[in-house]
């Protein structure tokens, strides 16, 4: 069976690491946070909401969620 990833460059790998790091740091640190910026942390991470959709389901400026 052919290795898939084969072609794929290993800084494109070392990339996608670095980013699975960052999330997983977030995901442990959400948990510091309280109330309204804890379940909008949530809804970005595990249910991958966008900033429009948080902000129609909170009443929040999607601006503000982005900053």
């Amino acid at each position: 069976m052919k290795n898939i990833n084969a072609n794929t460059p290993q800084n494109t790998w070392k990339a996608r690491n670095l980013y699975r790091d960052r999330i997983d740091m977030l995901r442990s640190r959400v948990n510091l946070l309280s109330g309204t910026d804890k379940l909008l942390m949530t809804m970005y991470l595990n249910n991958a909401n966008s900033f429009r959709q948080m902000g129609r389901l909170t009443g929040v400026n999607e601006g503000n969620i982005a900053r």
